[in-house]
């Protein structure tokens, strides 16, 4: 029986999937996030129907928020703890 050899990426992958596993909370946060900014975005177009700068206020302040909190709570920590599976595997 031969060993099976994983390359470096392919157990960063798994590092990050287990940490995925175990922080499920972080994407219904984000589902939440999307659901109150969509409700408070219909609300604000609602109310000023005319106005194209409040659109894109709007839909840029809407995008911003849920990448930043994508890449804070979700992604960099995704890829740090993929990272210290990866030392861990490799030592």
């Amino acid at each position: 029986m031969s060993n099976i050899v994983f390359s470096d990426a392919e157990v960063r992958m798994v590092g990050g999937n287990r940490w995925v596993e175990k922080n499920q909370k972080k994407y219904t946060r984000l589902y939440q996030l999307v659901a109150l900014l969509a409700i408070i975005g219909t609300l604000i177009l609602w109310v000023s129907r005319d106005n194209l700068l409040v659109l894109i206020v709007l839909v840029v302040g809407m995008g911003g928020s849920i990448y930043l909190y994508t890449r804070d709570q979700i992604t960099g920590p995704m890829r740090q703890a993929g990272i210290d599976f990866l030392k861990e595997y490799r030592s």
